[in-house]
């Protein structure tokens, strides 16, 4: 039984957003830049060997802001990805209008960041033009989250009918937030989820190791 995701940590420059939260900006390998390309070979081929379909994608957005940049890279995840029948999930907080990217057919899903609803809105309308894959919100609940941003998200995300994740802040203080609306919305729809702090990937990091815990 497969009880855990599979997900690939790349860091070759710092990412752009410098989200306030962010974990990464304190980890112990945060200055380490990969991984190498034989080590993702190798990781997607022992894990397809052990009945993995799938695998997310989740970094510095840096490979998706400088995709010129970055194009022999994403070749190549891509022909791993096709060499071990294997489809990828995206997890970004940048908003990706390569069209030719959102149309490869390895990409099962975009799970996107975002603090603002408003943000997205013209986005997705965009995207669903041009992108076939599932759609997730998600959104980090902090001490400034309230009830009708959580009740505004949960709207959106019926009248467009996406999945949505209220993430929980890991390291700051949330005044309890997350619990109070996860005690209120967990069962709201099938699509909502109220994610708790926890490691639910083996994660291959930038120095081409495999780790069960994302902190440590």
């Amino acid at each position: 039984m497969l009880t855990k995701n599979i997900s690939i940590i790349p860091n070759y420059e710092p990412c752009p957003h410098k989200c306030w939260f962010c974990v990464w900006k304190n980890h112990s390998l945060k200055n380490i830049k990969g991984p190498p390309l034989r080590a993702i070979q190798q990781f997607l081929k022992k894990y397809s060997k052990l009945g993995y379909w799938k695998f997310s994608i989740s970094g510095s957005d840096i490979i998706f802001e400088k995709m010129d940049k970055y194009d022999e890279w994403w070749d190549e995840i891509f022909k791993l990805a096709n060499q071990y029948n294997m489809v990828i999930d995206i997890h970004t907080k940048s908003r990706i209008f390569n069209k030719d990217f959102l149309e490869v057919e390895n990409i099962r899903k975009l799970v996107l960041s975002t603090a603002d609803v408003e943000d997205c809105k013209s986005y997705i309308d965009w995207l669903r033009n041009v992108f076939d894959g599932f759609i997730r919100i998600v959104k980090v609940v902090t001490k400034d989250t309230t009830i009708n941003t959580i009740e505004e998200y949960i709207n959106f995300c019926q009248d467009y009918n996406i999945e949505l994740t209220f993430k929980q802040l890991y390291g700051y203080d949330d005044n309890g937030n997350y619990n109070r609306y996860k005690s209120l919305y967990n069962n709201c729809d099938s699509r909502v989820v109220f994610l708790d702090i926890g490691d639910y990937n083996i994660y291959l990091m930038p120095d081409g190791n495999e780790y069960y815990k994302f902190v440590f």
